[in-house]
């Protein structure tokens, strides 16, 4: 899937056409209006492969900056993670249909194993513990801990009772990765632990405490889940327990993935690779080379490559393609700027002439006026 946000600064409301292209072959077509001040934001499904170049265009009349009209991306490797699932004595099937359905996307590849198991003889990228902690902190990848039966390492907790049913729980940050597409207000849940203060930050809290932490602990990312699916009244049979389940295993893996592939940036960004050359292709596929040192600044527009690295780099941010300011703001924003404002851009030149002066200025005092 993709992501797109469409902006546009206008006195007016503006018709465009958007288009969707992978590898020069159409993929999408989109008619959108867009109000003065507003955005559009939509998700599009992508049918492509490692290495595909996606296009996005946006078309639309008297526009005076075409160059922040297209963005061009290279398809990134899509590498499969290997989660080891370890589960206590009793295995909750909730779980274990969350997980294959996650392990069906292709995306992450679940192996199941029981306490026995533990530690595993090979090396895993995220370890699911179900009911089930080990007696010392696993030195391994991500972690995600389902209703944790006892403290271990960092990770402190009181266990409930025969557990703590909730009918209402509160999120404290609705836009964490964590919860996205996760309905916090009709969940109802069984709460069998409370969370001791740490470097976790809560995400749901209930009643006695935390509920589901995240953070990092020891040098890892965690996500804690202090509830029993089983014995949950609402939570185990709606969507929102396999995805906060997703959720929390390609959060904590992201945190060793997110710069491991520098692919797509922002202009301005520098990318650290090694080759003589960076180079750069236009649209046609026509390509130019220039030499480089260890570091290259990524100055303009464009698919690039150095050595066995392919990325690209596009205008991104609103506010640097914005070449007019409304006229409502015009006359408040000269005024505001006041003195200050013609000090701005590039002032090489001016702090050039500042020392010269400076230089002079002491020249006369020390040899005309003797001050020392």
């Amino acid at each position: 899937e993709a992501f797109f946000e469409v902006s546009v600064v206008a006195p007016k409301p503006v018709e465009a056409e958007f288009r969707l292209e992978v590898d020069g072959a159409l993929a999408g077509l989109r008619r959108l209006t867009i109000a003065p001040g507003e955005r559009e934001r939509w998700v599009v499904p992508i049918d492509a492969r490692t290495g595909d170049v996606l296009t996005a265009r946006l078309e639309l009349a008297g526009d005076a900056l075409a160059t922040d009209n297209i963005v061009r991306a290279r398809i990134p490797e899509l590498q499969e993670s290997q989660v080891l699932w370890i589960h206590g004595d009793t295995v909750d099937p909730f779980t274990r249909l969350a997980l294959t359905s996650i392990s069906e996307q292709g995306v992450l590849r679940v192996f199941e194993g029981d306490a026995s198991q533990w530690p595993p003889k090979q090396h895993f990228d995220a370890v699911v513990f179900d009911g089930f902690v080990p007696t010392e902190w696993p030195d391994t990848g991500a972690l995600v801990v389902i209703d944790p039966p006892a403290s271990v390492g960092s990770l402190r907790l009181e266990r409930i009772e025969d557990g703590l049913p909730l009918s209402a729980i509160r999120a404290t940050d609705d836009t964490h990765p964590l919860l996205y597409g996760v309905a916090t207000d009709r969940v109802a849940l069984t709460q069998t632990a409370v969370l001791a203060p740490s470097a976790l930050s809560p995400l749901w809290v209930g009643s006695a405490g935390p509920i589901v932490s995240v953070g990092e602990l020891e040098g890892q990312r965690v996500a804690v889940l202090a509830f029993s699916p089983q014995l949950s009244e609402r939570l185990p049979l709606m969507a929102s327990y396999p995805l906060l389940l997703g959720n929390a295993l390609l959060w904590s893996l992201r945190w060793d993935t997110e710069w491991s592939d520098p692919l797509n940036h922002e202009t301005g960004a520098i990318v650290d690779a090694e080759g003589e050359t960076i180079e750069w292709y236009d649209e046609g596929g026509d390509s130019f080379a220039m030499s480089r040192g260890s570091i290259s600044e990524l100055d303009r527009v464009g698919l690039w490559s150095i050595g066995d690295l392919h990325g690209s780099a596009n205008l991104l941010a609103a506010t640097e393609t914005r070449l007019a300011r409304p006229e409502s703001d015009a006359a408040t924003a000269v005024g505001s700027e006041g003195w200050f404002g013609s000090w701005r851009g590039d002032q090489r030149e001016t702090l050039v002439w500042g020392l010269l002066l400076l230089l002079l200025g002491e020249f006369w005092l020390l040899h005309r006026r003797g001050v020392y």
